[in-house]
Protein backbone atom coordinates (compact mmCIF):
# COMPACT_ATOMS: atom_id res chain seq x y z
CA UNK A 1 0.00 0.00 0.00
CA UNK A 2 1.51 3.23 -0.99
CA UNK A 3 0.21 6.36 0.87
CA UNK A 4 -0.16 9.68 -0.84
CA UNK A 5 0.11 12.51 1.82
CA UNK A 6 0.49 15.31 -0.44
CA UNK A 7 -3.69 15.00 -1.10
CA UNK A 8 -5.23 15.22 2.66
CA UNK A 9 -9.06 16.66 2.35
CA UNK A 10 -12.17 16.40 4.51
CA UNK A 11 -14.71 12.99 3.84
CA UNK A 12 -16.98 12.79 1.86
CA UNK A 13 -20.33 12.46 3.13
CA UNK A 14 -20.33 8.50 2.21
CA UNK A 15 -16.74 8.39 3.84
CA UNK A 16 -18.39 9.67 7.02
CA UNK A 17 -21.65 7.71 7.54
CA UNK A 18 -19.59 4.35 7.02
CA UNK A 19 -16.88 5.54 9.72
CA UNK A 20 -19.93 6.73 11.75
CA UNK A 21 -21.71 3.42 11.34
CA UNK A 22 -18.48 1.63 12.36
CA UNK A 23 -17.61 3.96 15.49
CA UNK A 24 -21.32 3.33 16.48
CA UNK A 25 -20.49 -0.19 18.20
CA UNK A 26 -20.13 0.63 22.15
CA UNK A 27 -16.40 0.01 22.91
CA UNK A 28 -13.91 2.32 25.12
CA UNK A 29 -13.05 5.66 23.40
CA UNK A 30 -15.19 5.34 20.30
CA UNK A 31 -17.19 8.31 21.72
CA UNK A 32 -13.98 10.50 21.44
CA UNK A 33 -13.50 8.88 18.03
CA UNK A 34 -16.46 10.27 16.87
CA UNK A 35 -15.11 13.56 17.80
CA UNK A 36 -11.97 13.31 16.05
CA UNK A 37 -14.09 12.41 12.54
CA UNK A 38 -15.43 15.48 12.68
CA UNK A 39 -12.20 17.54 11.96
CA UNK A 40 -10.52 14.57 10.79
CA UNK A 41 -8.52 14.82 7.09
CA UNK A 42 -7.91 11.91 4.79
CA UNK A 43 -5.81 10.74 2.49
CA UNK A 44 -6.34 6.98 -0.20
CA UNK A 45 -4.30 4.98 0.85
CA UNK A 46 -5.37 2.47 -2.72
CA UNK A 47 -7.79 2.02 -5.49
CA UNK A 48 -10.19 -0.32 -2.38
CA UNK A 49 -11.77 3.07 -0.60
CA UNK A 50 -8.50 2.86 2.21
CA UNK A 51 -8.39 5.99 3.82
CA UNK A 52 -4.50 7.19 5.87
CA UNK A 53 -6.66 10.00 8.39
CA UNK A 54 -4.88 12.85 9.77
CA UNK A 55 -6.33 13.76 13.50
CA UNK A 56 -5.72 16.87 15.67
CA UNK A 57 -6.63 16.76 19.38
CA UNK A 58 -7.02 14.16 22.22
CA UNK A 59 -6.19 11.19 21.99
CA UNK A 60 -9.31 8.61 22.68
CA UNK A 61 -9.06 5.82 25.52
CA UNK A 62 -9.01 2.59 22.74
CA UNK A 63 -7.31 -0.47 23.86
CA UNK A 64 -6.29 -2.01 20.68
CA UNK A 65 -5.38 -1.04 17.16
CA UNK A 66 -8.48 -2.52 15.59
CA UNK A 67 -11.39 -2.20 17.89
CA UNK A 68 -14.36 -2.18 15.63
CA UNK A 69 -14.84 -3.54 12.04
CA UNK A 70 -17.53 -5.12 9.66
CA UNK A 71 -17.99 -6.57 6.73
CA UNK A 72 -20.57 -7.04 3.42
CA UNK A 73 -20.55 -9.03 0.29
CA UNK A 74 -19.58 -8.27 -2.52
CA UNK A 75 -22.07 -9.32 -4.91
CA UNK A 76 -24.77 -7.98 -7.12
CA UNK A 77 -27.36 -7.40 -4.04
CA UNK A 78 -24.83 -7.69 -1.57
CA UNK A 79 -26.25 -10.43 0.56
CA UNK A 80 -23.52 -13.54 -1.08
CA UNK A 81 -20.12 -13.30 -2.28
CA UNK A 82 -16.55 -12.99 -1.14
CA UNK A 83 -16.55 -10.83 1.98
CA UNK A 84 -14.97 -6.93 2.13
CA UNK A 85 -13.85 -5.92 5.10
CA UNK A 86 -13.30 -2.16 6.46
CA UNK A 87 -11.11 -2.06 9.80
CA UNK A 88 -10.58 1.09 11.84
CA UNK A 89 -7.38 1.11 13.09
CA UNK A 90 -6.35 3.64 16.14
CA UNK A 91 -2.68 4.59 16.64
CA UNK A 92 -1.98 6.47 20.16
CA UNK A 93 -5.62 6.75 20.76
CA UNK A 94 -5.89 8.67 17.06
CA UNK A 95 -7.71 7.59 14.00
CA UNK A 96 -5.08 6.10 11.85
CA UNK A 97 -6.17 4.47 8.97
CA UNK A 98 -9.83 2.84 7.58
CA UNK A 99 -8.67 -0.18 5.92
CA UNK A 100 -10.49 -1.95 3.30
CA UNK A 101 -9.56 -5.58 1.70
CA UNK A 102 -11.50 -8.35 -0.03
CA UNK A 103 -11.13 -11.83 1.68
CA UNK A 104 -10.18 -13.34 -1.90
CA UNK A 105 -8.18 -10.85 -3.04
CA UNK A 106 -9.77 -9.76 -6.43
CA UNK A 107 -10.69 -6.72 -7.11
CA UNK A 108 -14.03 -5.17 -5.09
CA UNK A 109 -16.33 -4.89 -7.76
CA UNK A 110 -19.05 -2.76 -5.17
CA UNK A 111 -16.62 -0.45 -3.56
CA UNK A 112 -17.37 0.54 0.29
CA UNK A 113 -18.64 4.09 -1.33
CA UNK A 114 -20.93 2.35 -3.13
CA UNK A 115 -22.20 0.03 -0.59
CA UNK A 116 -25.79 0.06 1.14
CA UNK A 117 -25.64 1.00 4.44
CA UNK A 118 -27.88 -1.53 6.01
CA UNK A 119 -25.66 -4.62 4.09
CA UNK A 120 -22.70 -3.59 6.84
CA UNK A 121 -22.31 -6.11 8.86
CA UNK A 122 -20.86 -4.43 12.89
CA UNK A 123 -18.62 -7.36 14.51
Amino acid sequence: MSTNTESWRALSKREVLITEKLLSRDFPGHHELRMQLLSARVSPIDRQGSLQFRIVGPAAPVETRVPTEAHYFDGPNQDSGPAVHLLIHVVEGKLHELEVYKDDGTAITVLPADIDLTKLHLF
